[in-house]
């Protein structure tokens, strides 16, 4: 395994990370946690140290199971989770939420899941355009202070975003989809964090999967499953990507 530097923090992680969406066992079917637990092993196995989660991946599932499968790793694994999606009340629409009360209560629920003293990685998941970004890098940066949150990082951000959180704090990654189909984030997001020597974390790398050549036009998928929404699953997506993944199996 090769590990890389992440921004200007003092983080060695390898260059394959775990992304823990699908082992809150919501987003891509229904997911056994043993299953799970056997993934996070092998993953350790390979020299694997950076886990990725976030606080509503299976309303807080996936911090739970993640922790419990990287067991006495878990102090010594690089740990990314992040903030700023809420669930409603019936669980079926998520939202945004920066505000500091949400920040202060969601940061205690994430440390309590993970069972760990300090977040190596905290992210904001999506901006949320009603708090001001000063509020919400205040509080992020007294977690840092108090050593609740070692690094701040972000995910889903546009240029001029990164740009103005930056004013305010120190943002030492950026989270972005980026695979073979998919790489919007070269033509401006990667250059501003190159200017500002932010770490880059790729999310998406085999685009939902369906760059392992496991699934087809044929394949369906529940309605709960995002992939069912996808825009990697649409049947023009589909017929023109299969014959590519013929080749690349040839």
């Amino acid at each position: 395994m090769e590990y890389q530097r992440l921004g200007q923090a003092d983080l060695s992680i390898s260059r394959l990370g775990f992304g823990g969406l699908a082992i809150g066992g919501f987003h891509y079917g229904k997911t056994k946690d043993q299953q799970s637990i056997v993934a996070i092993h092998r993953a350790l196995e390979l020299g694997v140290n950076f886990f990725d989660t976030a606080d509503i991946y299976g309303f807080g599932r996936s911090e739970r199971i993640l922790s419990k499968g990287l067991g006495e790793y878990r102090k010594k694994s690089i740990i990314a989770t992040k903030v700023g999606m809420r669930w409603d009340k019936k669980g079926e629409k998520s939202y945004c939420d920066l505000s500091p009360k949400h920040i202060l209560e969601a940061v205690e629920s994430s440390l309590y899941n993970l069972r760990i003293d300090n977040i190596p990685l905290y992210q904001i998941h999506y901006p949320d355009p009603k708090t001001p970004v000063s509020q919400t890098m205040k509080v992020l940066n007294e977690l840092k202070e108090k050593k609740k949150i070692r690094y701040i990082g972000c995910s889903n951000f546009t240029p001029d975003l990164i740009n103005k959180y930056q004013k305010y704090g120190r943002i030492e990654s950026l989270q972005a989809s980026y695979n073979i189909l998919d790489q919007e984030a070269d033509k401006h997001l990667f250059p501003v964090c190159h200017k500002l020597n932010m770490g880059i974390i790729s999310y998406n790398p085999i685009a939902q999967g369906l760059l392992t050549g496991k699934y087809n036009e044929n394949t369906k998928f529940s309605d709960k499953d995002r992939r069912s929404q996808s825009k990697y699953f649409t049947r023009k997506t589909l017929s023109r990507i299969m014959p590519l993944l013929d080749k690349m199996r040839e």
